[in-house]
């Protein structure tokens, strides 16, 4: 079985990536990395709130056999184009 990282976990693209990840039988671990906590509770989820822009906070997480980046924003959520181009 396998370990996934998902960086972003919190949007609507990386909601439904780690629902299909905890759902899946080839997965016994989902870790994400959030800005911000998920509500969402499951035995193979594992949520780490980290600072984005700190590597040293994500980087040196549990090891992984599969990486997924679903970081980004829209222009209106950030408030401006620097803000979003942080994110």
């Amino acid at each position: 079985m396998k370990r996934a990282w998902v960086l972003g976990a919190t949007g609507a693209t990386g909601t439904a990536l780690v629902e299909q990840l905890l759902g899946s039988d080839e997965y016994s671990e989902v870790h994400v990395f959030v800005r911000r906590p998920l509500q969402l509770q499951h035995a193979k989820l594992h949520v780490h709130v980290v600072d984005m822009e700190r590597a040293e906070d994500w980087q040196t997480g549990p090891a992984a056999d599969v990486a997924f980046s679903c970081l980004g924003t829209t222009l209106r959520a950030a408030g401006s184009k620097a803000a979003q181009h942080r994110v």
